[in-house]
């Protein structure tokens, strides 16, 4: 498992690099004690007015991730996420997605009025590795 997320707290000032590092650190560490494990991270940190390749909806976190992790199929990997970004980089790269979005119900109206048809939706995580896993 890979992590690509976009992170632009720093950038707009409202916290520090390091502070969204700790906090990234701290959500992978407490995954691998649950027994998951993940393979590689891949954070952007800048605004969406940045225009960078990595944030998404753009899809340069996704080819760092799957260059970094050689051996997986796009057309068999899945995306979640809980933001029309997310979907729309995972739509864009080829993958399967699920879109986390029970307590957005405006962003899956939103979804539905942008033609973003994610494979499955979910109402949390859990629902949603439990799919993947079946």
């Amino acid at each position: 498992m890979a992590i690509v997320t976009n992170q632009p707290a720093a950038a707009k000032q409202k916290t520090t690099k390091a502070n969204l590092e700790a906090v990234h650190k701290a959500i992978v560490d407490e995954i691998e004690k649950a027994g998951g494990k993940i393979q590689s991270s891949h954070i952007c940190f800048h605004r969406s007015e940045d225009n960078c390749a990595c944030r998404k909806p753009r899809t340069g976190l996704l080819e760092e991730a799957f260059k970094q992790n050689p051996g997986y199929a796009k057309d068999t990997s899945w995306l979640i996420g809980d933001g029309l970004t997310d979907i729309q980089a995972g739509q864009s790269f080829g993958l399967k997605t699920i879109f986390i979005a029970a307590h957005k119900c405006d962003t899956c109206q939103k979804a539905l009025t942008e033609n973003l048809r994610p494979t499955l939706w979910s109402n949390n995580l859990w629902s949603a590795a439990d799919s993947i896993i079946q």
